[in-house]
């Protein structure tokens, strides 16, 4: 793929009310199956932002730097900025003398050194990287089955700028699905490749109806900071699936009415063969 054809995906929340996305945004979690994230996204109005790392799709936010595509004088050009940043007061000939210095020892040309180099670069990305994942559909059959732990778990609904306000997030995005997925040069723009590494991903993923908000910091190296509370009044919809224990109705009423919640509350119901939701009056 080219890279006239990337589009940035990513938008900076800075001026919230001019950006485009959905009006709602929706996660799919499990209830009382013993995973403590799920349940407290309703028990404590937790959001995780998750760690690359652990996504079931192998290239989701992994697509690989390509430094084997690096020409000699590409190398060169790549180490100039990192030379001009450690060395902010040397001149031209100074700096083009260390980059070239520099550019015999780099182990682009060393199978065994570029693993360990992009181990490293790997595990500094993730460590950093936070995405929470949301759906912009509350009747997405197959995020039901994968998510909502087989039509038996909650999604929750949230109205989007509300949720960005309430939780300090500064910029997010649909995922882009494609056949092939795009090649990330050392060259291109550090905001370019993190678009493409978080927003682009394979079409057999296409039925997630995915929209991203992303955080990237020091911070997200400590789990804890991972957790982003959201105010009781940023829920504005809770859905049932269709399977869900409907003992458990009891308890999620009263957890509503605890926090004074607004959320409408639904249960999914299958009709004609296809997913819609009943209004539960609480």
């Amino acid at each position: 793929m080219d890279i006239e054809q990337i589009q940035l995906v990513e938008v900076d929340f800075t001026d919230l009310e001019n950006v485009e996305k959905p009006e709602m945004v929706y996660k799919y979690r499990s209830w009382n199956k013993g995973d403590v994230n799920s349940d407290n996204v309703l028990l404590k109005n937790q959001l995780f932002l998750a760690e690359p790392s652990s996504f079931v799709d192998q290239f989701d936010c992994k697509i690989p730097t390509r430094y084997d595509l690096l020409t000699d004088e590409e190398i060169l050009q790549w180490g100039e900025p990192i030379v001009r940043r450690m060395h902010t007061r040397w001149n031209d000939k100074a700096i083009k003398n260390e980059v070239i210095r520099l550019a015999a020892r780099l182990p682009f040309k060393d199978e065994n050194k570029m693993k360990l180099f992009i181990a490293d670069e790997w595990k500094s990305y993730n460590d950093k990287s936070g995405i929470l994942s949301l759906c912009k559909n509350p009747l997405n059959n197959e995020m039901w089955k994968m998510y909502g732990h087989d039509h038996t778990g909650i999604c929750y609904g949230y109205e989007t700028n509300k949720l960005i306000r309430s939780c300090g997030f500064g910029g997010g995005g649909p995922v882009t699905y494609q056949d092939e997925l795009p090649i990330i040069h050392p060259l291109m723009d550090s905001i370019l490749v993190a678009s493409i590494r978080v927003y682009y991903k394979l079409t057999k993923w296409e039925f997630e109806e995915e929209y991203r908000i992303r955080d990237f910091s020091e911070a997200n190296v400590n789990k804890a900071n991972r957790v982003r509370v959201y105010s009781d009044d940023i829920l504005k919809e809770v859905t049932l699936g269709h399977s869900f224990d409907d003992e458990q109705i009891p308890r999620i009423i009263e957890i509503l009415r605890k926090k004074g919640s607004h959320a409408d509350l639904y249960k999914c119901e299958i009709v004609d063969g296809a997913l819609s939701r009943l209004l539960i009056d609480y």
